[in-house]
């Protein structure tokens, strides 16, 4: 390029547009850092979120399986009561007391039936 009437090279850029571009890029540098940083937390934090979302699915599987085998062995559970509190199992107690009962009194009517001469 030629200077504006015509001769000789263009003049260069001076020393003050050499820093003005050298911030520039430091400017430009920290920003696209900056950016990297924050896409990099917010796939941690993603991650995070869906292992724990995985860690609640399975918890939930655990106990859901554990319910059904309790529920198998006869230990009845009182769905609304699972909240915390400890009436669910008060109820699993009475249930278990009651069925223990109940097979006691057919051992002892199976026992008297058997004395019985036939």
């Amino acid at each position: 390029m030629k200077n504006i009437d015509g001769t000789g090279a263009a003049p260069t850029d001076g020393p003050c547009r050499k820093k003005e571009n050298i911030r520039n890029q430091k400017e430009k540098a920290r920003l696209s850092k900056a950016a990297t940083k924050r896409r990099r937390r917010r796939t941690a934090e993603e991650g995070k979120k869906n292992d724990d979302n995985e860690m609640k699915g399975a918890m939930k599987r655990v106990n859901k399986e554990k319910r059904q085998e309790d529920i198998r062995y006869g230990e009845r559970y009182d769905l609304a009561a699972t909240d915390g509190s400890d009436r669910g199992n008060e109820v699993r107690r009475k249930d278990r007391r009651k069925s223990e009962e109940r097979a006691t009194e057919l051992q002892s009517e199976e026992r008297w039936y058997s004395d019985v001469p036939s």
